[in-house]
């Protein structure tokens, strides 16, 4: 088949919806498919070999309006001669540009939504109305869960054409060894672990608090992709709480990491011996299942679909209470044999499951119809 898959962004971007894209086009390609992605423009981009690219230098969606040459992107939509166009996430320009062209397309289409981040937000009502009539032109609407407001939209204007396939983490989990990380970074004691960009929305504030008012006597990581600059105020208000934690709790450590390599990123997962999620809003977050694949128990706050990759994984502990998210870290820190029970559930989860390899096959096998 040949199969063009539309996302925002794209490698070497990082993000969930990167992530994702990248491993379904390069699992399908194994299976003999011809895949190229449509995306955003990057100049100087690395690319990888056998994912053909189509750039646009265009950005911003329907609700906040477009700049760049849309008509390039719909001529090239529309004409295109693809058997399966997939459409990654919504409230983006590579979605919300060819919704007038749906019926117009010669091609299977396939549509994830990714969370439908803004259906809540009243400027987008009209986009969300408009959406709603829209979804049954679509072979397959594709949800990472049963239990986050997308699927529920779904279900609500087009159960017809639902699809549940989760996310997964990828093979890089059984290519590197353990160890390297903590020694780089002289961590001699528990570690605790966050990946997420710099940003009020990823919480890192709740997980310096848990931390803090925790029982624990070890160190707390976080890695981030973004730039840390003090003229971010957030970035300002976490250095400062870190500064305070490192001079009046001695035996807590906070360690602040920006743009490491992805290799560091696994060695920190696979040296971590918790891992703690506290971000505002997601989908359905890829770190959950980074952190199962790397045999590391997790807890995290209950948004997107956490809760019900808790229990397929039974692997972590989630909720929106503070107290019991801090009551479960110190549960973690003393019984080691829990926590090692959760670790082994994960990775066995992600044996079983969650790796890319078999999810995939689930993407090919709608593909095919």
């Amino acid at each position: 088949m040949n199969i063009l898959l539309c996302s925002e962004f794209f490698f070497p971007s990082t993000g969930g919806s990167q992530k994702v894209v990248e491993e379904i086009a390069k699992n399908l390609i194994i299976h003999g498919n011809k895949v190229t992605v449509a995306t955003t423009f990057i100049k100087n981009r690395n690319k990888i070999d056998s994912i053909k690219l189509k750039e646009f230098k265009i950005s911003g969606n329907l609700v906040n309006g477009f700049s760049g040459n849309t008509d390039k992107y719909k001529s090239f939509i529309r004409d295109s001669k693809y058997d399966v166009i997939l459409f990654y996430a919504a409230q983006q320009w590579t979605f919300d540009l060819a919704l007038d062209l749906l019926d117009n397309i010669n091609a299977k289409l396939i549509f994830c939504p990714c969370g439908y981040s803004g259906l809540k937000d009243k400027k987008y009502q009209k986009y969300f109305d408009m959406l709603s009539q829209k979804l049954q032109i679509f072979y397959k609407c594709i949800y990472h869960g049963r239990e986050y407001q997308d699927y529920e939209f779904g279900l609500k204007f087009s159960p017809n054409n639902i699809e549940v396939i989760e996310n997964a983490a990828s093979d890089e989990f059984n290519t590197i060894s353990n160890n390297s990380f903590k020694n780089k970074y002289n961590i001699q004691d528990l570690m605790i672990l966050n990946t997420a960009n710099y940003s009020f929305m990823k919480g890192q504030d709740i997980s310096l608090l848990i931390f803090l008012l925790s029982k624990v006597k070890g160190t707390l990581v976080f890695i981030g992709n973004n730039n840390l600059r003090f003229s971010n105020l957030y970035f300002c208000f976490l250095y400062i709480f870190k500064f305070l934690i490192n001079t009046f709790f001695k035996y807590k450590k906070i360690i602040f990491l920006k743009q490491i390599p992805r290799k560091e990123v696994i060695e920190a997962f696979l040296d971590a011996d918790i891992f703690l999620f506290t971000s505002r809003l997601e989908c359905s977050p890829l770190v959950i299942f980074e952190s199962s694949a790397s045999e590391t128990a997790f807890i995290s706050r209950d948004v997107g679909n956490t809760k019900e990759i808790s229990k397929w994984t039974n692997a972590g502990f989630v909720s929106n209470n503070l107290i019991a998210l801090i009551n479960y870290l110190n549960l973690l820190y003393v019984d080691n044999n829990k926590r090692l029970i959760m670790a082994r559930n994960g990775r066995q989860s992600f044996n079983d499951r969650f790796n890319w390899k078999k999810v995939t096959l689930k993407y090919l096998d709608i593909m095919r119809g």
